[in-house]
C-alpha cells in the first residue's frame, strides 16, 4: 500500500468510527441483542438478574371481565359461555384456556409488545453513543413500562450475557470491518 493509498485508508477507517460504529451496533442490538432479551423473557420467563417474573393472577374476576378485548374467536365463545353461567376465572386461567404458557410470565399474549420492541434511537455522546431499545410504537413502549412498573424491573433490560454477547460481536464486526479498510 503507497502512502496515498495509506492515508485514503486511514481516513475511511476514521469515518468509519465517526459514522459506522453507530450504525454497525444499531444493527447488531437490533438483529441480535433483541432476539435474545425477547427469547429469555418469552421462553424462561426471566429478568435480567435471572429472577422469574412474578406468577400469573389466579384472582378469580368475573368471565365478562375479559369479553371484548380482542380475543379470537373461540376463546371470546368460550368466555361469553362462562360469563353466562356466571364462572369467574383468573388470568391464569384464561391463558390455560388459550392455550398459552403458564408455568412462567412471559408477557406473551397478544405478541403486541413484543412485535413493537426494537431500536428506538442511537445518540452520540461525548464517550460514543447509546442505543436506547423499547417499544417502537405507543402501545408498545405502554405495555413495557406498564409491566416493568408492575414487576419492579426493567422487563426488556439486557442481562450480562447477553450485553457481552453483544459487545464480543461487535468487537468481532469492528474488527473486520476496519481490516477490510485497511487492505
Amino acid at each position: 500500500m503507497t502512502i496515498i493509498e495509506s492515508i485514503k485508508a486511514f481516513g475511511e477507517v476514521q469515518d468509519f468510527i465517526e459514522t459506522g460504529l453507530p450504525e454497525l451496533a444499531a444493527t447488531i442490538a437490533s438483529q441480535d441483542t433483541i432476539a435474545q432479551i425477547s427469547n429469555r423473557v418469552i421462553e424462561t420467563g426471566i429478568d435480567k438478574d435471572g429472577d422469574l417474573f412474578s406468577s400469573y393472577s389466579e384472582n378469580e374476576v368475573p368471565a365478562s371481565s375479559f369479553l371484548g378485548k380482542g380475543y379470537n374467536a373461540g376463546l371470546e365463545a368460550k368466555l361469553k359461555s362462562l360469563s353466562k353461567k356466571g364462572i369467574r376465572i383468573s388470568y391464569k386461567g384464561l391463558r390455560s384456556e388459550a392455550g398459552l404458557k403458564t408455568a412462567f410470565k412471559n408477557f406473551s399474549f397478544s405478541t403486541e409488545m413484543w412485535k413493537g420492541f426494537g431500536l428506538k434511537r442511537t445518540e452520540h455522546t461525548p464517550k460514543g453513543f447509546t442505543l436506547f431499545l423499547g417499544g417502537k410504537t405507543s402501545y408498545s413502549q405502554d405495555l413495557i413500562d406498564k409491566h416493568s412498573e408492575y414487576e419492579g424491573v426493567d422487563i426488556i433490560e439486557n442481562n450480562k450475557e447477553e450485553a457481552d454477547h453483544f459487545e464480543e460481536v461487535f468487537k468481532l464486526e469492528m474488527e473486520d470491518k476496519i481490516k477490510a479498510l485497511l487492505k
